[in-house]
C-alpha cells in the first residue's frame, strides 16, 4: 500500500468497518482515539494526515472513507485474508496463529502476488474466520454472486 502506515491502516479499517455496519455517524476523532487506545489530539493528527492523502473526508454527519480510502482499506483486507486462507490451508496453520503474525505484511505484498495465491487457492470467498474476501479483477466472478469487488 503506496504511502499508507500500519497504525494509518488501522485508522482506515475503523471507518471501514463503521461504515459496513452502519454506525459511522457516532464515530468522530474521540471514539477513533478510544477504540486504537491513543489520545484525541493523536487520532486527530493521524486523520488530518489521512484527509491530506485523500483518504478520509469530512461530511456533517462525520469522518467518511473516501473511494480511494475504500479501495486501499479493500486491498489491505485482500491481501490479508488471501494470505491467511494460504497458510491455513496449505501450511496448516492456526488461523490466529496466522492472524497475528502476517499483520503488516501486507502492506509489502503485491497484488500479482496475492492474485497467484488466489488462483492457486481456487478463488476462496472467505478467510478462515469466515469474513468475505474482496475480489480483484483478476478473479473470476462467479454467475449470480453479490461479492466486494475492488478495481486494484
Amino acid at each position: 500500500m503506496e504511502g499508507v502506515t500500519l497504525r494509518e491502516m488501522d485508522y482506515l479499517k475503523i471507518l471501514f468497518d463503521a461504515e459496513e455496519h452502519d454506525y459511522i455517524d457516532l464515530l468522530g476523532p474521540k471514539k477513533i482515539a478510544e477504540k486504537l487506545k491513543v489520545r484525541p489530539p493523536t487520532a486527530v493528527e493521524a486523520l488530518k494526515k489521512l484527509h491530506k492523502k485523500g483518504l478520509i473526508s469530512y461530511t456533517k454527519k462525520g469522518i467518511r472513507l473516501t473511494r480511494s480510502g475504500k479501495l486501499v482499506v479493500m486491498r489491505y483486507l485482500r491481501r490479508h485474508r488471501i494470505l491467511e486462507v494460504f497458510f491455513v490451508k496449505v501450511l496448516g496453520l492456526d488461523p490466529e496463529f496466522v492472524c497475528t503474525n502476517i499483520r503488516g505484511t501486507e502492506l509489502f505484498v503485491g497484488d500479482e502476488l496475492i492474485d497467484k495465491c488466489c488462483e492457486f487457492l481456487g478463488h476462496p470467498d472467505k478467510c478462515p474466520h469466515g469474513r468475505p474476501i474482496p475480489h480483484s479483477q483478476f478473479c473470476l466472478k462467479k454467475e449470480g454472486e453479490d461479492e466486494l469487488w475492488i478495481s486494484v
